[in-house]
């Protein structure tokens, strides 16, 4: 059964193994310690610097591991039931360390501590690489830090300012330097930590020669492209040598359009250089030529001699003429003959033949003699656009004139009339031409009416009140057959809209604005247009009239204070009653007093009318206030309380004893009273000022109480429990979590779990150690719940946090061992599982690789132990070695293949254990059932896949090898060879 005597054992550990006795018989072992009792004694190697290897625990004799803990937090462990810690993750610091054996197997439980102190390495930051031109020094941006006081500069060939000493300092390089590489070392910190170094890499660029650029000439009013075409780089073109504005940037620039000779400046910048000066690239501008000229009229008859003109510009050039139909005597002079030339008119341009080239032109009219002929289309209205004569073919312009007197004209060469500036009646106007090239005078008379405008007079502006809006309008029009009155409001007109004399009453938008305009129009106006006149209605307030609010009176008190009020269309008002008593010092004063008569007093009340007075065109308004006779009021609001500010809200009841029996809540804080405040038997609601204050103040006040009356009871507001249970964790699969909660405000706290978990040593301790379950490890996460106990009057609080347990990673590599040569590249593929990270030690010579799959040869012969590390994102680690055998040359590597394909393709068709060569050979092959199915002694008769005749099914089959080498090396392999189909 495997029990145990204690009794009759002696102290100390032991293997004890179990063997089966079955067909295919096993064994498993485990480690059991008798001891007197449980010693937790441990030490570790301190102190040590941060970033090291992690450090494990040191036991005495007889001592052992429990579960390790540590203080203040900050240390990390790898895994808790050994103590192992991760040196790397932990913060600097000095932390005691605690082993506990829990009681066990009658032996009661152990504890021992001691500190680790772990120091802070030193850190060094020598800045980022950087690029600097020939000539500029380089500011340096290094910093010191961790455990280390100071740091120095080296390297390169040039001198550090103000010495190299200085983190910060500025490096001016050699001139022979292009690029140097400085070093920032710290100094050595006392301690376990050393120093380190970091450097950085300066560039130093030489400065660009000034760009090349060509000069150019333009003509007056054109632009151009410059061009810049070496050294390369980012062009910049300037308006001046230095400083100025940038106006493009770019290899090319094109201008704006020139009037003037202008230079503008181009530099570059290569690798972040800029040339030292500016090439200057100017743009001659050329003026264009003088194109002016002129004929010494604008018309010419046919009849007359041919147009020659004068070039008033000096400049050379050739004439043409749009329309086609003038004939040109010379077209280089501009000379036209007119016999040759159709009759209209012609634009004539003259173009010069200079660098610059321009052009300029004149209107000529050919004509065989001037026609004088217009018309007007008359009458006219004063009021009217200013009108022009209509010419018919052929005839033009002269002078205008008119008769009789009263006729203005704009402008006597056109014949416009300025009709608001004439007087109406009937003019005679005459267009003469004098005679002129060659031609005749010529002259024409026509007559027109100009007809008087229409008027409208609406009246004047005036005003009404808001409460009396109505105004009686009378309006006039002259030079117009009637007339329309309109709004901009939404008045009505009564009786109509087309009477002078009408009634307008304003709307209700009218009154809500304060002013209408209101238009009166012209109608059946003949050839005029019609005339608007307007006036603006001004509506102003009606009278507003307040009484005042009902008033209480105690009983026995017979006078009571009013306080009117009187504002908009009127000031002034009378006060009236409905019984029989009297206002002093009399009922015009707004804030008179009222005394109660005998017969008022009888009836307990009495009612006021306040009516306003002087009213101007507004009519009277008025108010009525009750004036009643009451008993005091009491109020009793509550006894004070205490409350939780988590359990924020307090039911009240009120009591208002006399008066009207109703009362209002009010408080000193921001809460809510529900329903509503009005409510004597409301809740109360407590706010965050409250709760920050830790009391508020209730007040309950009489509504309408003939004399004040209130009560008040106080809430003090105890804290709510808060409950941290920390940040998320998360931890390595066979690890414990080290639980770090806290609770104030109540008495204590209780962890819970949505697992199966347990809480060492309980789960009412708030720096517990939680243990995963195995249906925890299986789910991944498990959400751990602090909840506060022992509240008081507060409800609990809780928090939560999330543990996440990751799964170790599965590490395995191929090949798994075996023999290979000296020199020969051995190709490592990593088959781990849930790994990110690799740590690959080749077992010789410290030789290592992070790579997934690296490959490596080793120089000589021996047998060497291949470990593999894998980590994954968690940072948890598994580990797996292999041994290898390097031989020399002549004796190839045993290699074991895992799967064959015997299809009679050709291609590993047959299974055999290469390698060797071997003085002796024996493989044998085992089916699922251990019946031998293949043996041979020759290592060139491979199994085929075949049992008596018969291919074997897909699947895995054992293989047994026994063989030596030519170098006496005896190997035997036992493993599964996979037959693939």
């Amino acid at each position: 059964t495997g029990e145990i005597n204690l009794g009759a054992s002696a102290l100390g550990t032991y293997t004890v193994t179990f063997t089966t006795n079955g067909s295919c018989p096993a064994t498993a072992s485990v480690s059991i310690t008798i001891t007197n009792g449980f010693d937790a004694t441990f030490s570790y190697t301190t102190p040590v610097c941060q970033g090291g290897v992690n450090e494990f625990p040191s036991f005495t004799p007889g001592a052992s591991a429990g579960v390790f803990s540590a203080s203040p937090v900050g240390l990390v462990f790898v895994n808790i039931a050994t103590g192992e810690i991760d040196v790397a993750a932990s913060t600097p610091g000095t932390y005691t360390v605690t082993n506990f054996i829990a009681a066990s197997g009658g032996c009661a439980s152990a504890t021992h501590s001691t500190t680790f102190t772990i120091d802070m390495p030193a850190t060094v930051n020598a800045g980022a690489d950087m690029s600097i031109c020939s000539g500029d020094n380089a500011p340096l941006s290094g910093a010191i830090g961790g455990s280390a006081t100071s740091g120095t500069w080296s390297g390169g060939l040039g001198t550090f300012s103000p010495n190299n000493s200085t983190p910060t300092a500025t490096y001016t390089p050699d001139l022979s330097e292009t690029t140097v590489t400085l070093i920032l070392t710290s100094d050595d910190p006392s301690g376990p930590c050393s120093a380190i170094s970091d450097t950085v890499v300066i560039t130093i660029n030489p400065i660009p020669l000034a760009p090349t650029a060509s000069n150019d000439t333009i003509c007056e009013g054109t632009s151009t492209t410059l061009l810049a075409t070496a050294p390369g780089g980012t062009y910049e073109w300037y308006s001046a040598s230095s400083g100025g504005t940038l106006l493009i940037t770019g290899a090319s620039y094109t201008t704006p359009v020139l009037t003037a000779t202008t230079t503008y400046y181009v530099q570059t910048t290569v690798n972040g250089c800029t040339s030292s000066t500016r090439t200057p690239v100017t743009v001659t501008v050329t003026p264009l030529d003088d194109p002016s000229f002129s004929y010494s009229s604008g018309t010419y008859c046919v009849s007359g001699g041919n147009a020659i003109p004068t070039i008033t510009g000096g400049s050379t050039g050739w004439f043409s003429a749009t329309p086609s139909g003038l004939v040109f005597a010379d077209s280089l002079t501009g000379e036209i003959d007119v016999a040759l030339t159709t009759l209209g008119t012609y634009t004539v341009t003259f173009t010069t033949d200079g660098v610059c080239p321009d052009s300029a032109t004149f209107t000529i009219t050919i004509t065989n003699a001037p026609d004088a002929t217009f018309s007007y289309n008359d009458p006219f209205c004063t009021s009217g656009s200013n009108p022009l004569p209509i010419f018919p073919p052929g005839s033009s312009a002269g002078t205008f004139s008119s008769s009789p007197a009263g006729l203005v004209f704009v402008n006597t060469s056109t014949g416009q009339i300025n009709l608001s500036a004439s007087t109406p009646g009937f003019f005679a106007i005459t267009n003469d031409i004098a005679a002129g090239g060659g031609c005749a005078a010529a002259t024409y008379t026509d007559t027109i009416e100009i007809v008087p405008a229409p008027f409208a007079d609406a009246g004047l502006d005036t005003s009404v009140c808001a409460n009396n809006a109505q105004v009686d309008l009378s309006g006039s029009v002259t030079n117009a057959g009637g007339m329309v009155w309109t709004t901009s409001g939404d008045g009505i007109f009564t009786p109509d809209t087309i009477s002078a004399n009408v009634t307008y009453d304003a709307g209700a938008n009218d009154v809500a604005n304060g002013t209408v305009t209101i238009y009166l129009t012209t109608t059946q106006n003949g050839f005029c247009s019609a005339a608007v006149d307007s006036i603006i209605l001004t509506i102003t307030p009606a009278p507003v009239v307040d009484a005042g609010l009902d008033i209480l009176i105690c009983n026995g008190t017979l006078t009571a204070s009013l306080n009117g009020s009187v504002i908009g269309g009127a000031s002034t008002g009378a006060w009236t009653t409905l019984g029989t008593g009297t206002f002093a010092p009399d009922n015009l004063t707004l804030n008179a007093s009222y005394t109660f008569s005998q017969s008022d007093s009888i009836a307990g009340s009495v009612i006021l009318v306040l009516e306003s007075t002087n009213n101007g065109g507004c009519l009277a308004v008025y108010d009525t206030l009750e004036i009643i006779l009451s008993s005091p009021a009491t109020v009793f609001a509550g006894n004070d309380t205490t409350i939780c500010a988590n359990n924020g809200f307090i039911q009240l009841n009120g009591q208002v004893f006399g008066g009207t029996g109703a009362g209002v809540w009010s408080s000193s804080g921001n809460g809510i009273f529900t329903p509503s405040a009005n409510d004597l038997n409301a809740s109360y609601q407590i706010d965050s000022l409250d709760i920050v204050n830790g009391s508020v103040v209730l007040i309950l006040d009489a509504v309408n109480s003939c004399v004040p009356a209130s009560d008040t009871i106080i809430i003090t507001i105890d804290p709510a429990p808060i409950a941290d249970a920390g940040n998320n964790i998360t931890i390595c699969e066979g690890e414990t979590a080290s639980l770090n909660g806290s609770v104030t405000f109540a008495g204590g706290g209780e962890w819970i779990t949505s697992g199966t978990g347990i809480f060492v040593p309980d789960n009412v301790t708030l720096n517990a150690q939680y243990v995963p379950s195995a249906g925890d490890i299986a789910n991944g996460t498990v959400t751990l719940v602090l909840a506060s106990t022992n509240n008081g009057l507060c409800d609990a609080v809780t928090d939560t946090i999330i543990l996440t347990i990751s799964p170790l990673p599965i590490t395995d590599f191929t090949p798994q061992g075996g023999q290979f040569n000296i020199n020969q590249v051995i190709d490592f593929m990593n088959q781990s599982q849930n790994a990110t990270t690799y740590f690959w030690d080749f077992g010789i010579n410290g030789d290592t690789s992070v790579l997934e799959n690296p490959s490596y040869s080793y120089g000589a012969n021996g047998l060497f132990t291949v470990t593999l590390i894998a980590t994954n994102a968690a940072g948890c680690v598994d580990t797996i070695t292999y041994d290898f055998e390097i031989i020399g040359d002549d004796v190839k590597p045993v290699v074991v293949p895992t799967a064959f394909t015997p299809n009679g393709d050709g291609i590993n068709d047959v299974f055999s254990i290469l390698g060797g060569p071997f003085k002796s050979y024996q493989l044998t092959v085992y089916n699922e059932w251990g019946q031998e199915i293949f043996m041979s002694d020759d290592q060139a008769d491979g199994w085929n896949g075949s049992f008596k005749g018969s291919s074997q099914p897909s699947g895995s089959y054992v293989y047994v090898f026994t063989g030596v080498t030519i170098a006496d090396e005896t190997i035997t392999l036992q493993g599964e060879i996979a037959i693939i189909r």
